[in-house]
């Protein structure tokens, strides 16, 4: 008798109803399947990623002859650049890194250089300030 209550599932936890139980396990679930798209939109990110460098490497062979040698520079140099804002990131922060990135890189290629979707934020804040006016304007000021 004793062998056979040893290898008797646990059951629930102890002061759990059953309800409780499977709202636990939902929640799990629900946190493990939010992991996985996480972690999937950051493989499919990297593999873009991967895929701009390739296209890069192809322009500078095409544009101006680069051949292996020169890419091997470059692909030094790459590791030295990602190391200094590593630095920056580590001994400041990130928003003071990235801007540093950004400006550094709008200075050698002497383009104007604005973040991803910049545009689209500085106009979606003043939609919600514009809003927010109006709301208070309707509402008496308050």
């Amino acid at each position: 008798m004793a062998n056979r209550q040893q290898r008797r599932h646990p059951g629930k936890p102890q002061g759990m109803t059953y309800a409780q139980q499977l709202a636990q396990k939902k929640k799990q679930d629900e946190m493990w399947t939010e992991l996985a798209k996480d972690t999937m939109l950051e493989v499919k990110s990297q593999i873009e990623v991967q895929r701009a460098m390739w296209l890069w490497v192809m322009a500078m062979n095409d544009a101006f002859g680069i051949g292996p040698d020169r890419f091997k520079q470059f692909a030094d140099c790459v590791d030295r650049r990602a190391e200094w804002f590593e630095t920056m990131k580590k001994d400041g922060d990130e928003e003071y890194a990235s801007e540093k990135l950004r400006l550094e890189a709008e200075k050698v290629t002497g383009i104007d250089i604005q973040y991803l979707y910049e545009a689209e934020f500085r106009a979606a804040e003043a939609r919600m300030r514009e809003e927010d006016i109006c709301d208070q304007n309707h509402s008496g000021g308050h």
